[in-house]
């Protein structure tokens, strides 16, 4: 279907490049900041509500900044969204002008495009990165009891996580640690578990066995 509409663009003598990827390029590309703006001030919004909740239970979160903070922090790091737009764009319209003449072509190539697209930003987010810039970030959000010990107390410890509905397990002995400064990637094939391994440590899911410890606290008591 796409190689005989891509056939028909060029009987009709036009170039396929001008027709079909420049429009999308450039519209993700004015788009992006502006969804990605609005993602992240509902995100930031949502931490901080969901700071303000779990900060009954763990002594030791930090204080949250102040709202007019939580919600602008994100826009030094606002400008890379064209950059990443463009990449995704790219990424997309060559997958797609490489679909076949199948159904089955076409659920491939599209998750080609979102695992390839995933896999990149977060390679160029990282390689954009300052080390030093990134660890004083990191150590103005660190608790103080953290700081001035100089304890390298894991921000988030898991341990034999397993998860299960009914007599299905859907997640066995999983265990890491996250440190400070730490950036912490989950990768695997689709229904390996990371969705359920995420939903588990926030709680969505019931923790069938193992523990969850937040700075040394136990939260999925």
């Amino acid at each position: 279907m796409v190689n005989e509409e891509v056939d028909a663009i060029r009987t009709l003598g036009l170039d396929p490049m001008e027709v079909l990827v420049v429009p999308r390029v450039l519209g993700l590309t004015f788009t992006m900041p502006f969804i990605t703006f609005w993602a992240n001030v509902a995100a930031s919004r949502g931490r901080h509500h969901v700071l303000g909740v779990a900060r009954h239970h763990l002594a030791q979160l930090p204080e949250p900044a102040p709202k007019r903070r939580v919600d602008l922090e994100f826009l030094p790091g606002h400008h890379k969204t064209p950059f990443f737009a463009v990449c995704i764009a790219l990424i997309g319209c060559n997958q797609g002008l490489s679909v076949s003449r199948s159904a089955e072509s076409v659920g491939r190539r599209t998750t080609q495009s979102v695992v390839h697209s995933i896999f990149l930003v977060i390679l160029l987010d990282a390689a954009s990165r300052s080390s030093s810039t990134s660890s004083a970030s990191d150590a103005g959000a660190m608790p103080a009891s953290l700081r001035t010990s100089g304890a390298k107390q894991p921000i988030l410890s898991v341990r034999k996580l397993a998860t299960r509905i009914g007599n299905r397990v859907l997640l066995r002995d999983a265990s890491f640690d996250l440190q400070p400064g730490e950036i912490l990637g989950v990768v695997g094939a689709s229904g390996s578990g990371k969705s359920v391994l995420l939903r588990t440590i926030v709680g969505l899911l019931p923790l069938a066995a193992g523990t969850i410890e937040v700075f040394g606290e136990d939260f999925g008591a």
